[in-house]
């Protein structure tokens, strides 16, 4: 088995993308090879570079994983980084395969093998210890709907005509299985009750017809069926312009409607426990913006944190008061999160940051296999 070679900075082209074709879940996306090859770029389908290929399921996973490493040393990969626990992916980190190798993962924290280098997880912050391992954090962009393809205004109106016209509109967008938490619902039933004009849209593609029997059943137990709707929906960019404060499910989800929800100025309230901000990896110049229950985060004047936190299921329900009767706050938090998506969670922004940080990794891993720059004695202590 050909060893890693060693790390350079020497970029090359002219390499195959390459698809893993995992068919016990799914085939690889057809439309997208054809974009790809489209643009005049070859494909490579390791399924297809395999003898035993037809055979359905049964084929020789093992080989499929050798298979894999010959084309990634083929192509003298620098930097793998995998996200997921496959067995390919782990046959890859165990046997080197290249001279960096990073885990990066949403929210497995303790997934392990020899041969990771680095992990990377969504986040905020920079870096830190989770479930014994440390991680870098790098903020994933936010995709948004085009200005071209958002709801025209009288479709909103029509849509907000659906309900009742004095109504407050809680809700949130695409999130329908983390609604049965109890901890979540017994809170929006909280809010529903201290204030009698409050509705609560529940998102998604099923209807009322399609919900989880569970679901239903706890929302029936709690009293607030008559105004819990299913609009049977997930259209993002429409429902966003007619919730006026979204309740974010206290289970965390990698969803993109919430961020959808504030490319359109709309205020968001978040169960997130204060700890998750180590501040000693805050920079000096972070400092919160406190009101009440909730705060907002800032650094050098910007704010980081795009809508309103609470530590606690108490403080949530207090906070959703506290944003139902003051429009002024709403649309504050609503400007900041705008903020926010357009600037700092850009693809753009990303893309600078997702550069910034895997140069960090590039020079710390050149920095453990050579030793640590020499000194130059021209250099002022």
């Amino acid at each position: 088995m050909a060893p890693a070679r060693q790390l350079t900075t020497q970029g090359e082209g002219g390499r195959s993308p390459t698809g893993l074709e995992y068919i016990e879940k799914s085939i690889s996306d057809r439309e997208c090879i054809r974009k790809i090859r489209d643009l005049g770029i070859s494909y490579v389908s390791i399924h297809d570079l395999i003898d035993d290929r037809d055979t359905g399921l049964y084929y020789n996973h093992f080989n499929k994983c050798l298979k894999l490493r010959e084309k990634m040393t083929d192509d003298e990969i620098d930097i793998l980084i995998s996200s997921s626990c496959r067995e390919q992916n782990t046959f890859l980190f165990s046997t080197r395969t290249s001279p960096l190798q990073i885990y990066w993962t949403g929210t497995d924290l303790v997934y392990d093998v020899a041969g990771i280098d680095y992990r990377i997880t969504n986040g905020l912050g920079t870096r830190g210890t989770l479930s014994g391992h440390e991680h870098y954090f790098f903020r994933p962009p936010i995709m948004v709907t085009p200005d071209s393809a958002k709801a025209d205004p009288k479709s909103v109106a029509e849509l907000r005509q659906s309900y009742p016209e004095d109504a407050f509109i809680l809700g949130s967008i695409d999130q329908l299985p983390e609604l049965a938490d109890e901890d979540y619902l017994l809170a929006v039933a909280e809010i529903l009750n201290d204030h009698p004009q409050a509705v609560y849209l529940a998102c998604g593609s099923e209807g009322s017809d399609d919900i989880d029997p569970d679901l239903k059943q706890k929302i029936d137990v709690l009293g607030i069926q008559d105004r819990f709707y299913f609009p049977g929906s997930s259209n993002a960019p429409l429902y966003a312009r007619i919730i006026d404060l979204y309740l974010h499910p206290f289970s965390s989800t990698t969803n993109t409607a919430p961020g959808e929800y504030l490319a359109q100025g709309g205020a968001l309230l978040a169960l997130q426990p204060f700890d998750f901000y180590d501040q000693d990896q805050l920079p000096p110049s972070a400092t919160r913006w406190e009101w009440g229950a909730a705060s907002f985060l800032y650094h050098d004047g910007r704010p980081t944190l795009s809508f309103a936190h609470v530590a606690t299921a108490e403080e949530y329900v207090l906070a959703a008061g506290r944003l139902i009767s003051d429009a002024e706050l709403r649309a504050k938090l609503g400007s900041v999160g705008q903020w926010v998506v357009e600037q700092i969670v850009s693809p753009k922004a990303a893309a600078e940051s997702f550069s910034a940080l895997m140069g960090e990794l590039i020079k710390r891993k050149l920095q453990e296999i050579t030793g640590p720059a020499p000194i130059d004695p021209t250099e002022e202590a």
